[in-house]
């Protein structure tokens, strides 16, 4: 049996400042090695009731290559239990989990994969969550060893053909994307996070009980729609379309509602956009997935991404 996977991919940037650029791979397995998995655990929000965490639960190291599984955790006696003495092991692999017995408030809600190098990232997280989860946990995880650099993870984009930056019209961003009371968290100092409450806070203004429109907002009675419209396209090349693409693609949790309109010719959905690929792995007799397998579909993805 066989399962099919669809794999993102992402380059990975250093924001760097007052200091020479740092090795990503370099600094991870210096945060990772030998460490326990209690101490990578993250508490996404200390007053979210829901507790939830973030943790790499096993990883790969090489000279060249980073591969793991990220794992959701909360405390919970709906779901799968982790014991909390298998914190204090170094790794928590995936396939042991469902032998797990029912004795402990730590759950496990769900995982995915990822793997990159110095310059890209490759995962299968899904298409509906930003990558912006993913470069959060990882800043967390090496501060005690890139100094001032933050990483900045963003799509990769398919350039599409005879599309240039000057031949967009506009776009178009519509439904829970821009939905500021999603449960995604976006940095309070993202300009794009800032832009996209704008249409929200004007509705606001129109309804004396807002409560009200949070509860028509929660159930899914209103969407809002973010319009970005080029008045004035410069000439820009290659890089900078990869670069603008990226950045309007990354805090967007549904690819799907985001839609590009050129001058000329057919509007192009957002799906099209991100630098996807769909794989094939082997599944075992218990049903889930060769993990050897997936990473090195992955790495086999990562090195296409290289060549290009």
């Amino acid at each position: 049996m066989s399962k099919s996977i669809k794999l993102r991919a992402f380059r990975i940037e250093s924001k760097t400042l007052n200091q020479a650029n740092t090795n990503i791979i370099e600094i991870c397995i210096k945060s990772l090695e030998h460490s326990l998995a209690k101490d990578r655990r993250l508490r996404l929000n200390p007053d979210d009731e829901n507790q939830e965490e973030d943790l790499i639960s096993d990883y790969n190291l090489r000279e060249v290559l980073v591969s793991g599984s990220m794992l959701r955790i909360a405390p919970s006696k709906d779901v799968l239990n982790i014991p909390d003495s298998l914190f204090n092991s170094e790794k928590i692999v995936i396939k042991e989990l469902d032998k797990l017995q029912l004795n402990s408030d730590i759950i496990y809600k769900n995982h995915y994969y990822f793997s990159f190098n110095n310059k890209y990232l490759v995962t299968n997280l899904p298409l509906t969550t930003t990558i912006t989860r993913f470069q959060t946990y990882i800043n967390w995880l090496l501060r005690n060893f890139r100094g001032q650099t933050l990483y900045e993870i963003t799509p990769i984009v398919v350039v599409q053909p005879n599309l240039r930056m000057q031949d967009i019209k506009k776009i178009r961003v519509n439904d829970t994307s821009i939905n500021p009371y999603t449960n995604e968290d976006y940095e309070e100092n993202n300009i794009f996070s800032r832009i996209k409450k704008i249409p929200l806070d004007v509705i606001e203004s129109l309804f004396n009980d807002i409560s009200s429109l949070h509860d028509a907002l929660a159930e899914d009675m209103i969407s809002a729609e973010l319009l970005i419209k080029f008045k004035k396209s410069k000439k820009f090349n290659s890089a900078d379309y990869q670069r603008v693409m990226g950045a309007y693609l990354k805090p967007i949790s549904d690819v799907e509602n985001v839609t590009i309109y050129p001058k000329n010719g057919q509007p192009i959905s957002g799906k099209d956009l991100h630098k996807i690929k769909t794989v094939i792995v082997e599944t075992v007799e218990s049903g889930k997935i060769s993990e050897e397998q997936l990473y090195q579909q992955m790495e086999n993805f990562i090195n296409e991404i290289s060549d290009e």
